[in-house]
């Protein structure tokens, strides 16, 4: 019956007559999405703005340089970072949107964005055997963010997932660092939703179950909704009992990213109306105390009373 609803919601959004015998396998047949309330695809198709498409004809994206996660050396007082975004396109054709704004499917621009902010905009040329781009990352010591993403050419983003590359790109002045690397900085949430995927990088730091005694770069991450940092560990309680979920299980080789504990998941609580909230990560020593850098200078304990918390706070939407 969800097959049905879908159907005649194309059929309402296009004058093309379809008999019942409609091929379910075809491309484009079927509308999909929230506005199709939420109707399956068939097998082998994946939802790319409100049409079912066949998987195997989805423009994509994939970042070759910098590879997620990468470090490079800050260096106080030095100049901003040229860096150079390789990346690699799948069933995609360059199409400038100020010649013509109509959609057809697997054609558009790709936008570059550094930290939130769109850097290069391409309309034309071959994408055949991948494309690079200069950037310029600001000389900050921590995580900076860079995103590919392919745009129709009616403006609006392919939402596909494959349509969207993220990688974080790291300075590192050597001590640990923290990153909330999903959800990504702007991403849009329901007022009622609860269950959200929480992941995180980190630098300098090997992500652990919590233990009793705490130990040098090691710890594990607790994820707070809408506090506010860095003042949040100094209150009475510490906020160290108001978090939404404790993330302390690397997912790759290197223990750069992590996720929660198995069966573990961040809860979002619910908002009366739409507004912008934040959603921070503090490092946390074995024993839960805040991870704190060490001051600089002879007769540093460990672990360190004084110094910077640890953490990184993004800002998503509730809507």
């Amino acid at each position: 019956m969800r097959r049905q609803t879908a159907l005649f919601t194309f059929a309402a959004l296009s004058s093309a007559c379809f008999s019942s015998q409609l091929d379910e396998l075809a491309a484009g047949a079927f509308a999909c999405g929230k506005d199709a309330g939420d109707a399956p695809c068939p097998d082998g198709q994946t939802c790319s703005s409100n049409r079912c498409e066949t998987d195997d004809t989805l423009p994509t994206v994939t970042i070759g340089d910098p590879v997620d996660g990468r470090a490079a050396t800050f260096v106080e007082g030095g100049p901003d970072i040229d860096q150079t975004v390789q990346f690699s396109i799948g069933n995609f054709e360059l199409v400038d949107p100020n010649v013509t704004s109509e959609h057809v499917f697997g054609q558009g621009s790709i936008i570059v964005s550094v930290d939130g902010e769109i850097v290069q905009t391409l309309t034309s040329g071959s994408v055949t055997g991948g494309r690079e781009v200069g950037v310029v990352v600001p000389n900050v010591v921590g995580a900076h963010r860079i995103s590919v993403r392919l745009m129709r050419n009616d403006g609006t983003p392919y939402d596909h997932a494959a349509a969207t590359e993220r990688n974080l790109f790291w300075l590192s002045d050597g001590q640990p660092r923290v990153a909330v690397t999903s959800p990504w900085p702007g991403e849009v949430f329901s007022l009622d939703q609860q269950e959200i995927e929480v992941k995180l990088g980190v630098v300098n730091f090997e992500l652990l179950p919590a233990e009793i005694e705490p130990a040098l770069g090691q710890g594990h991450a607790h994820v707070h909704y809408d506090k506010p940092f860095p003042e949040c560990p100094e209150l009475d309680d510490g906020c160290d009992s108001d978090y939404i979920v404790i993330v302390d299980s690397p997912i790759n080789e290197t223990n750069t990213f992590a996720v929660p504990s198995e069966g573990a998941v961040a809860i979002l609580p619910p908002e009366a109306s739409a507004r912008e909230v934040e959603i921070t990560a503090i490092l946390r020593h074995l024993h839960h105390l805040p991870y704190r850098l060490p001051d600089q200078g002879e007769g540093v304990t460990f672990p360190p009373m004084e110094g910077d918390i640890v953490f990184d706070s993004i800002t998503i939407s509730r809507q």
